[in-house]
């Protein structure tokens, strides 16, 4: 945001402001552009900060707040360009490299014609989607700019039999199918599940018709389209009559914009999906049901009939690390608000790493907003904790004239290409609270993040009133936990305790869900509070390097107390439990199948050894020049 970009933004709100002054970091107005100084004329009230666009007004009857983008909003500035390189650059993420399809296709024979025809889709359309063939399948092509960019292949087959098979050339780039061809912006986008019903609209008439390059089960299309998604006024949504379909379409609706999205609702319930609608009801039939798409209601209240019945089976969870807290609480929620804490040193953002890391592992992107860490320590840990210690190797450093223990260089990039797409990393320092905010929604919505972590509270500059500090933090409370809950997604804040460790028995007294520095609202709102705490003992002790891990609240189960010992690898930067440490301590996350795919697991098991052999090799030569015996 500190940037020509925003002085820009910044100079064009100053210059609707008359009557300015500057008074050390902010810039005082005459008047409040709000209240005008109300009844009295209160005179200097209102303030901006030069270096984040913050800004407030000081009078008690009106106390407005805001950023430099409510500024501009307020005064009929275009800025949604400025707001969007702000998100752009708030958000670290590495272009990832795509294949362009290279495998042989043919023009398509007469059985694909056929077998279209059996569809109701005729050979017009099929030329107008360049339709090819390989073999027994028929090639479905991505075209972006005129570049095939994808191929799907289905089996040439009968559309009732389950021999219906897909796949696809690997390593495209999976934009949406027609993509090219949709490109009319006055009128409405049409979005389907699948080819052949994208296939179906522009055969009724719908030109701006285009398909999921997955189906339902990966919306990565949205990223990569995110711009010209953002061109259309209004997107009809027509997925297939089914449970997936429906879970797809919540998905997208939250993610393309409430405000647009309209919903197409098939009468028959025994037809699927649009193609079936076309074949058995005809032309008139699929365009009238297009034309009757809705805006899904929006009201505040609900019939208690209409309240949909919660099945224990549904609920979408991230499994814990460990087990008793695991078992304690059946895994993390998706929607829950969650809450660690832990004095200085206990461990508290190296926890949140591996937490991050079984997200992914579970198939859920994670952001990662820490204001404290410079990005590249964060980085360095998490790689650690990715690698696991059979992947680390031992290096001498000439700088600190000593060993040090590194994330092998080979295996980072397979690391790297495992979290590129996966995990999302906020690039600058700390925000304020709005720019935060903005952030954290255009993660969900562009890359799909599921698993939010805001590392630490007092690293965010909070709206308000600096002498309401706590009243500022139950309001920012409140939005991580609306967030959290409307759009289904796990929200991980780290909370420090109020005052520092007190000790008895040289051990540190136990944290309660009442030490929390800051709002006593933070862990009435939470819905799961964890302590971590660190086990003080001496060398000899067999507790020694050993934490807790402490379960404080858990509103839908009850349970407090539950703990769990873990010991802990500073090479690692990994806890694991301390009665089964081999659960954790040897894990292999899966971008270790990559790599055993890339080098074949016996030249991998001979590699290992040989590093082994060298580090013991090393070790010996150590020894031999210190005069160490081993015994």
């Amino acid at each position: 945001m500190y940037n020509k970009d925003f002085n820009e933004l910044l100079n064009q709100v100053l210059n609707r402001l008359p009557d300015k002054r500057n008074n050390g970091e902010e810039i005082q107005t005459l008047l409040c552009p709000f209240c005008q100084g109300g009844q009295h004329k209160d005179k200097w009230s209102f303030a901006i900060n030069k270096n984040n666009g913050a800004w407030n007004c000081q009078r008690g009857k009106c106390g407005k707040t805001g950023n430099i983008y409510d500024l501009a909003k307020h005064f009929g500035i275009d800025y949604i360009g400025y707001l969007k390189k702000y998100y752009n650059n708030q958000i670290r993420k590495t272009e990832k490299k795509y294949v362009k399809p290279t495998s042989v296709v043919s023009d398509y024979s007469e059985k694909v014609l056929k077998y279209f025809a059996s569809r109701k889709i005729s050979e017009k359309t099929l030329n107008y989607f360049k339709i090819k063939e390989q073999k027994n399948y028929i090639a479905f092509d991505f075209y972006e700019f005129g570049e095939v960019v994808f191929r799907k292949f289905r089996i040439i087959g009968d559309i009732y039999k389950k021999e219906d098979k897909w796949r696809r050339e690997p390593n495209g780039k999976p934009i949406f199918f027609n993509f090219d061809n949709s490109q009319d912006f006055n009128e409405p986008l049409i979005i389907c599940e699948g080819e052949i019903e994208a296939m179906t609209a522009v055969e009724c008439g719908f030109k701006n018709a285009v398909s999921l390059p997955s189906g339902t089960n990966d919306l990565a299309c949205i990223d990569l389209c995110w711009d010209w998604l953002n061109k259309f006024e209004k997107i009809i949504l027509f997925l297939d009559n089914d449970l997936a379909g429906e879970k797809c379409f919540n998905d997208l609706f939250k993610r393309l914009g409430t405000w647009r999205c309209y919903k197409v609702i098939i009468d028959d319930e025994k037809i699927k999906d649009g193609n079936k609608l076309l074949v058995e009801h005809g032309k008139e039939k699929y365009i009238e049901t297009i034309n009757n798409a809705k805006i899904p209601d929006f009201e505040n209240i609900v019939k208690f009939s209409e309240i949909k019945n919660e099945n224990i089976e549904d609920i979408e969870i991230i499994p814990f690390p460990f087990t008793k807290i695991n078992e304690a609480i059946n895994g993390l929620q998706l929607g829950n608000f969650i809450l660690l804490t832990g004095y200085s040193g206990a461990g508290k953002s190296t926890l949140i790493n591996q937490l991050i890391l079984e997200s992914i592992e579970n198939g859920y992107n994670a952001y990662l907003y820490s204001g404290e860490l410079p990005n590249m320590k964060t980085k360095t840990w998490i790689l650690k904790t990715a690698s696991g210690e059979h992947n680390l190797i031992t290096k001498y450093s000439y700088k600190y004239n000593k060993n040090i223990i590194v994330t092998d260089c080979e295996k980072v990039k397979f690391i790297e290409s495992w979290l590129d797409d996966k995990l999302f990393i906020n690039k600058t320092g700390m925000l304020a609270e709005d720019d935060l905010m903005n952030t954290v929604e255009y993660a969900f919505k562009r890359y799909n993040c599921k698993f939010f972590v805001i590392d630490n509270l007092m690293s965010v500059f909070l709206n308000g009133n600096e002498n309401q500090e706590l009243n500022n933090q139950k309001n920012f409370i409140l939005r991580l936990k609306a967030f959290a809950n409307n759009n289904n997604v796990i929200v991980f804040l780290v909370a420090h305790p109020k005052k520092p460790p007190v000790m008895q028995n040289n051990q540190e007294i136990e944290l309660t869900k009442y030490d929390i520095l800051g709002s006593s609202t933070i862990p009435n709102l939470a819905d799961l509070i964890l302590a971590i705490k660190r086990n003080k003992k001496k060398e000899e002790d067999f507790l020694f390097n050993t934490s807790e891990l402490i379960l404080l609240k858990d509103r839908w189960e009850g349970k407090e107390g539950v703990r769990e010992l873990l010991n802990f690898s500073n090479e690692t930067k990994r806890f694991y439990e301390f009665e089964n440490n081999s659960k954790q301590k040897n894990k292999n996350y899966k971008w270790f199948l990559e790599y055993e795919k890339s080098i074949g697991k016996e030249k991998l098991e001979f590699k290992e050894k040989k590093i082994r052999e060298e580090q013991e090799l090393a070790e010996c030569r150590r020894m031999l020049e210190n005069n160490e015996i081993p015994f």
